[in-house]
């Protein structure tokens, strides 16, 4: 996988229409002190045209998604196939 700088015009993790966004404590540790690692677009076929933040846990390192889709709208991001 190739990063690359964002257009700053396009939205990171923005709401759509049936997107519901959580920001959600670190898993390991439940820190909520986290820091920005990186952004990737969303690279799906088809995909939304949003950008997902990266960020890394200050209190155990962990890295994940945040903000996230909801458990309700992940499926979205996962077409059947």
């Amino acid at each position: 996988m190739s990063f690359f700088p964002r257009d700053l015009a396009a939205p990171v993790a923005s709401t759509g229409p049936d997107i519901e966004w959580e920001e959600p404590n670190c898993l390991l540790c439940g820190s909520r002190n986290c820091s920005p690692l990186v952004e990737a677009p969303d690279t799906t076929a088809g995909g939304t045209g949003l950008w997902f933040g990266v960020v890394q846990c200050q209190g155990c390192g962990l890295c994940f998604t945040n903000p996230r889709p909801s458990l309700e709208s992940i499926g979205q991001f996962y077409p059947e196939e």
